[in-house]
């Protein structure tokens, strides 16, 4: 009647639950009983942080300030208790404000800048202390001591070390990873003038980011992970480009860039 290895009506070496104590048997079936309700839980608290988190994505995309500073208020806002949760809060929180930065900072705007700096810098401390090892948080943290100290010359004397210390983790994690790559060719671009050399590193850094970039775009990513910075890339090789006198390449770079993205028309205004 039962094939070999089935006498008994169970296979050779399997194990009946006659074997299994009882309260075992009970816990397993309350897992799978609460399993929905469970993960239920999960969407709740994870649903509301992804839409802001995508809200967030977009408003840089679009590079709407007032978007990047809502986002970034109600993403603060943000009750969660799961560390890898509470980090892409933290994390997204800091980099929204510092693309507010970024963009006051275009607009010639030191005081309200100033305001998003410290918004900026609490988020992204509370993003490395959870992540030591994120490399883009650290490469924003040194970039935003590095604005106060352009906008104070003063501050250098203290904020000039966490610079250097932050950059340091920067490239030290930052292997892969194009946001990092793209902040570390903006921070020496920034330094560069008119030096050829200096230029050239930055130019080597984008560069770098464009590989990673487009090494991604064959990568199933997280929802949370960082997408920006990819269309700055290729501005800011305009930029290099038009420093080094090279108005073609220049204008080259300022197209691909709108091409990526048409809310970067702004790019084109230097060459035209």
């Amino acid at each position: 009647m039962f094939s070999k290895g089935m006498r008994g009506g169970l296979p050779q070496g399997a194990v009946s639950c006659v074997h299994i104590p009882w309260c075992a048997c009970s816990f397993v079936c309350l897992l799978l009983w609460l399993m929905p309700y469970l993960t239920f839980g999960a969407e709740l608290e994870n649903g509301p942080l992804l839409t802001a988190i995508e809200e967030g994505q977009q408003a840089i995309r679009q590079w709407d300030y007032p978007s990047m500073t809502n986002a970034a208020a109600h993403l603060a806002e943000l009750d969660v208790e799961a560390d890898d949760v509470s980090f892409w809060r933290d994390y997204w929180t800091g980099a929204l404000y510092f693309h507010a930065v970024i963009f006051l900072n275009e607009a010639d705007n030191q005081s309200e800048s100033a305001v998003f700096q410290s918004f900026a810098l609490e988020a992204l401390r509370k993003a490395i202390q959870a992540r030591p090892e994120r490399s883009d948080a650290h490469a924003m943290i040194g970039t935003l001591y590095g604005i106060h100290i352009q906008a104070r010359p003063v501050t250098a004397l203290w904020n000039g070390p966490k610079v250097l210390g932050h950059m340091k983790k920067a490239l030290a994690y930052g292997e892969g990873n194009p946001q990092t790559a793209y902040l570390m060719g903006v921070s020496t671009l920034k330094r560069a003038g008119s030096n050829p050399d200096e230029i050239g590193r930055a130019n080597d850094y984008f560069m770098q980011a464009l590989q990673h970039f487009k090494l991604q775009q064959d990568q199933v990513r997280s929802p949370w992970e960082a997408t920006w910075g990819h269309d700055h890339t290729l501005l800011f090789l305009g930029r290099a480009a038009e420093q080094l006198g090279d108005a073609a390449a220049a204008a080259n770079w300022y197209d691909q860039a709108v091409a990526m993205n048409p809310h970067l028309t702004r790019t084109k205004r230097r060459v035209e």
